[in-house]
């Protein structure tokens, strides 16, 4: 297994990967120019972070992607990225990341795992636990002691992989007709 940082040549892969892994949850309604618009400022910034996983062969198996710092926090809106949303965006996606960036100020979130995906066919092979591991790390390496994930109740095998990871389930809340889950964990300091 070879983890390495995301880089722009991994986008393509990345969205590609969300959209078949969240097809019917919330993250999965966006647009494929919205996520790449979304991603692309995950890489651009220090504070976030995305890792890939390539298998033998070069295979892409999965990716993970995460935020230590609130102003980047579960699509929280800068200037830049407002313009590239407007335009790649449905009105009731943008309303729909609007509210979850208030509950992750509500609820006194400060960083975020963000998406971890790993396609079917590497499931059960210990790839999502090393993503987990690598986001962990470079949370640990930026100060983060504690971060959050939402996911849609209906996403089973989410659910099963963040209670297995050791996270806590703090809250339910409503995103506009997509239930979500919040958990946390807390990471050694």
């Amino acid at each position: 297994m070879d983890i390495k940082s995301a880089s722009r040549a991994d986008l393509e892969s990345i969205v590609l990967l969300h959209k078949e892994t969240f097809k019917g949850y919330f993250s999965g309604e966006l647009s494929g120019p919205c996520l790449t618009a979304f991603y692309r400022s995950i890489l651009d910034n220090p504070l976030c972070c995305a890792f890939v996983l390539y298998e033998e062969n070069n295979q892409f198996a999965g990716f993970i992607s995460g935020c230590a710092s609130r102003a980047y926090l579960s699509f929280t809106l800068q200037i830049r990225m407002v313009a590239e949303m407007l335009k790649a965006c449905r009105f009731l996606e943008l309303i729909r990341l609007l509210k979850k960036a208030v509950y992750c100020r509500r609820l006194g979130i400060k960083a975020e795992l963000i998406a971890v995906s790993v396609r079917p066919e590497y499931h059960r092979r210990g790839v999502g636990n090393h993503l987990l591991s690598a986001l962990e790390k470079f949370f640990v390496e930026t100060g983060v002691i504690q971060y959050f994930v939402f996911t849609d109740v209906k996403h089973a095998p989410a659910m099963c992989f963040y209670r297995a990871n050791k996270f806590d389930e703090i809250k339910h809340i409503d995103l506009f007709g997509f239930e979500a889950v919040v958990f946390q964990k807390q990471l050694p300091s």
